[in-house]
């Protein structure tokens, strides 16, 4: 790639880069990333910033995708201008979170709760302690049925957890529940009754889907609630997370998956 000799003002930021360039399919590309021009910066920010991720999850998911100058300090910017994300800023956790052992595999130790309710519906919300992988799956009902009829879709695409970690909610300890965990030979893991924390999994699981979507939802309707859940899974889900280094789907999938909106 040549360069002038009269660099301009603008252009001076890509020097540092110069030896690292390349097109290709007609893309300028800096290494595995996409080179935003000055002109698309701000849909490519509206976009990484459609989750509503913070600060952290968002400049890692830029970093996986896209470049340009000063690419933190912008999203920075729209971050901290974010009235949603101002409204709905967590407090600092008041209890520690109990440790678990790393599971060695994916889909080994699986945390379970609800999210609810949202515009009337629930949320069931899994999470793998191995890769972070995320389901939610909205339902109209928090009943034992409703709720096995959900497991028994996720576990037909990805097997049998094993354990499967729950607070102490009626739906978990309902006889339907253990007897339907029990004919799969799934240990149940129950948490202490009033630490919610020991759950710390699905616990943090949950307060970023509730988080997200309460964002999200403030500008939207009950239609778009699958929708708008479905766009924020599959950012969670190609976003490195940041106690495993890498996105959830390739530990998963031992591959990346790609797209920001659908």
């Amino acid at each position: 790639m040549g360069w002038p000799k009269k660099i301009p003002q603008l252009c001076k930021p890509y020097l540092n880069y110069k030896n690292n360039f390349s097109v290709v399919d007609g893309c300028l590309m800096l290494g595995h990333k996409v080179v935003i021009p000055c002109n698309l910066k701000g849909i490519i920010l509206k976009q990484l910033h459609s989750p509503h991720f913070g600060m952290v999850k968002t400049k890692s998911l830029a970093r996986s995708y896209v470049w340009w100058p000063q690419i933190s300090y912008d999203i920075e910017n729209v971050i901290k201008s974010c009235e949603y994300c101002l409204k709905t800023k967590s407090d600092p956790p008041k209890t520690p979170l109990k440790n678990w052992d790393f599971p060695d595999r994916p889909w080994e130790r699986i945390h379970i709760d609800f999210l609810g309710p949202i515009l009337d519906k629930y949320i069931l919300v899994l999470v793998d302690a191995h890769t972070k992988w995320l389901e939610a799956v909205v339902t109209s009902n928090t009943k034992s049925s409703a709720t096995i009829n959900i497991l028994r879709d996720i576990f037909s695409r990805f097997g049998l957890p094993f354990p499967l970690v729950s607070d102490n909610a009626t739906t978990f300890k309902s006889n339907e529940f253990q007897t339907f965990l029990g004919k799969n030979n799934i240990e149940f893991k129950e948490i202490a009754p009033f630490h919610p924390a020991s759950n710390g999994q699905a616990e943090n699981a949950v307060k970023t889907v509730k988080q997200a979507l309460l964002k999200i939802l403030k500008r939207s309707s009950l239609p778009e609630l699958n929708r708008n859940l479905n766009n924020f899974l599959l950012s969670y889900r190609i976003t490195p997370h940041c106690s495993t280094g890498k996105s959830p789907a390739n530990l998963m999938f031992q591959r990346n998956i790609f797209g920001i909106t659908m």
